[in-house]
């Protein structure tokens, strides 16, 4: 993997997989809820310069939601997400989202789940959760029908 890093803090890394064309988003710890909004954000913006950077290019997001936790799923999160954040993925052509979970965290997982349940309404993004990255990658390079 050919791998640049576009954004790193506490909470996460944000590298662009430059042979297979995703952006991985790689949390590091759980994160506040009031912190989360800030972080995406940031990453939005992130994503939409490297939409620019790499114009002829299709992009799809890599979640690893491993260590993410729970807080950051409120129902003001998810319906945010779902309402501001979600159509500027559409609207960067940003077709696939998918999300690793592990395996023995349920609370994290059921939230995930949720919220990817909640986003897959038909505005062009798929969403998917997976629990291995291969499995996950395997998803996003199958190209969208």
């Amino acid at each position: 993997m050919a791998k640049e890093v576009l954004y790193n803090d506490d909470y996460i890394e944000l590298s662009y997989d430059t042979e297979s064309a995703y952006i991985l988003k790689n949390w590091k710890k759980p994160v506040p809820s009031d912190k989360f909004r800030e972080i995406i954000i940031q990453l939005l913006m992130t994503i939409i310069n490297t939409r620019i950077k790499y114009p002829n290019t299709t992009v799809t997001l890599l979640v690893d939601a491993r260590r993410l936790g729970t807080e950051a799923f409120t129902k003001a999160n998810i319906d945010w997400l779902d309402s501001e954040i979600h159509p500027m993925y559409t609207m960067n052509k940003i077709p696939k989202k998918a999300f690793v979970i592990s395996s023995d965290d349920m609370s994290t997982n059921l939230s995930v789940v949720q919220y990817a349940t909640i986003a897959n309404n038909g505005d062009g993004l798929k969403m998917n959760v997976f629990s291995s990255m291969e499995e996950a990658t395997d998803w996003l390079l199958t190209p969208v029908s």
